[in-house]
């Protein structure tokens, strides 16, 4: 994958003045900076011009914005896009209450004067031949504001936009990184993280899968249900399960955590532990539960271990069959209260179900239901448990 990044530092342009008869919004009263890329120049000077339209506009925004950068991006495939992520990041941390944008004037790196126009996102920016720029002394450190842009090429223009949740957590550590460096940290841990910016975001999906093989469907299931998991792995592997757990999770419970011992199966209670095994890279699971539906979408995800749009968007349909259950079932426990024909129905059809104690246990957890709801739920769990007894180890 052609993936590229830059990080501009956002300043004012104190001696920016607009043409003769302009209005003030014919000009640009901002500047860019460059502080790290691996884009080639041209290529990082279309991109800053692109950028410099959008700050401008006041377009660029904290909470991540996705564009296609140009509709055909090459002569000999126009069916592949360049598509492109950009944040604000803001650093905290300093008063700039006595900022003075004519502080900023003096720039090493001159951003191109060019009066706002659209032509911009139909220009290429990726190029084969990488290279690694860095001009984090090139302004005072006064302005706090940077712009992150992370670009790839992908036939599919909607790539980035399903992994937003990955790139906004992304950007927060980016943030952390870059502010510990002005403050005087280690050198070079910035432009090391943006480096692996794709295969952190995007390509964590695959490698989960490979990692954990049978024990895949496993992570599925305490995932929907936000049950507990103890990780015991290096730190790159922790990361990539907690991604997996919050894309693949409904209750939005942040119940994954990190140990360096090993604990013993006795002591896990309703706890998936996962071991990385560094000799065979390979995990070793106690405490993993499973069901049929949870194996079965686990073998669709395992035939497309190197297609990770794939991968993210049956994550998304995974989900997205889950809730739509879920609401049915919570139909079944409305009509099971007022007849005991309907809850006759309800259990016949859970007794069929392949997913009936996730979806059980996820509604039982809701706290807006119902006394009478919350008991039908409860006699149509205890019924489906004793009749397929304990779930899959």
């Amino acid at each position: 994958m052609n993936s590229k990044y830059c990080l501009h530092k956002k300043g004012f342009d104190g001696s920016a003045r607009p043409a003769q008869g302009g209005s003030p919004s014919s000009y640009a009263p901002y500047r860019l900076s460059l502080m790290y890329t691996n884009m080639l120049p041209e290529e990082e000077m279309i991109l800053r011009r692109f950028m410099l339209q959008k700050v401008t506009k006041n377009l660029v925004y904290k909470s991540g914005t996705c564009v296609v950068m140009n509709k055909e991006s090459t002569e000999n495939d126009p069916s592949v896009n360049t598509v492109c992520y950009f944040a604000l990041i803001e650093l905290s941390g300093k008063n700039l209450d006595n900022f003075h944008p004519e502080e900023e004037t003096e720039a090493a790196e001159e951003t191109p004067t060019q009066t706002p126009t659209d032509s911009v996102e139909n220009e290429s920016i990726l190029s084969t031949t990488p290279t690694n720029t860095s001009f984090s002394d090139v302004m005072p450190q006064t302005s706090r504001e940077y712009i992150l842009s992370l670009i790839c090429e992908t036939d599919d223009p909607s790539t980035l936009n399903l992994f937003h949740m990955e790139l906004g957590e992304f950007c927060d550590r980016v943030s952390g990184v870059l502010e510990d460096e002005i403050d005087g940290g280690e050198p070079g841990k910035v432009q090391s993280l943006l480096s692996v910016w794709y295969s952190q975001c995007v390509e964590y999906i695959g490698r989960c899968i490979d990692v954990l093989d049978d024990d895949f469907s496993a992570l599925i299931y305490h995932s929907l249900l936000g049950g507990p998991i103890i990780v015991n792995g290096p730190a790159s592997f922790f990361e990539d399960i907690s991604r997996l757990i919050k894309t693949i999770s409904i209750v939005n419970e942040d119940n994954v955590t990190s140990v360096d011992e090993d604990i013993d199966s006795n002591n896990l209670g309703d706890s998936m532990y996962i071991y990385y095994d560094t000799k065979t890279n390979k995990s070793k699971c106690k405490g993993a539960i499973t069901n049929g539906f949870c194996r079965n979408w686990a073998l669709k995800l395992k035939n497309e271990p190197t297609n990770p749009i794939k991968l993210r968007n049956m994550l998304e349909d995974l989900k997205f069959k889950v809730i739509q259950e879920l609401n049915i079932v919570r139909k079944m426990a409305v009509h099971g209260k007022l007849s005991n024909y309907a809850l006759y129905s309800s259990v016949k059809a859970l007794s069929q179900s392949n997913n009936a104690d996730v979806l059980l246990q996820l509604l039982l957890k809701d706290q807006s239901n119902e006394r009478g709801i919350q008991e039908v739920l409860e006699v149509l769990f205890e019924f489906v448990h004793s009749k397929k007894g304990t779930p899959i180890k």
